[in-house]
């Protein structure tokens, strides 16, 4: 493990503080930043918090409302979507069009935002949440 992670930017984090039992890092291990924390209590989230933003945010915390996660990366490529569609929107209302037209672009990034939010299932995605979970088995 230690061999596959040596050029990354990592901290190690070690839960159940409060239980009696130490925790030990393995031997290769013990070079990187480790926290110790209990979800439990939540003793040392505040010193994870630090950590990560030392570690991955160049000493910032960022407040939790300006993150953006994603889980699959169809939510990526479907916001990436979202983006081109809302530049060809600004680009073509510079153009003298008709309103009709114009909303094409909006109706269709709303359309594909909604995949991501689930407010529309196209097929293709209802087969893929098929594919992947065992549904009704």
């Amino acid at each position: 493990v230690a061999d596959a992670i040596r050029d990354s930017r990592i901290i190690i984090v070690l839960n159940k503080s409060d239980l009696e039992a130490g925790l030990h890092l393995p031997p290769g291990l013990c070079t990187y930043p480790a926290v110790t924390i209990s979800t439990l209590s939540l003793a040392g989230i505040e010193q994870l918090k630090h950590s990560i933003a030392q570690t991955f945010l160049h000493g910032k915390i960022v407040d939790s409302r300006e993150l953006l996660l994603l889980s699959r990366a169809r939510h990526r490529d479907a916001l990436l979507c979202v983006r081109a569609l809302l530049r060809d929107f600004i680009e073509h209302s510079a153009i003298p069009l008709p309103d009709e037209l114009l909303a094409l672009d909006l109706r269709e990034a709303l359309h594909v935002l909604g995949e991501v939010t689930g407010e529309t299932t196209p097929d293709d995605i209802l087969d893929l949440v098929f594919g992947q979970f065992c549904i009704g088995k």
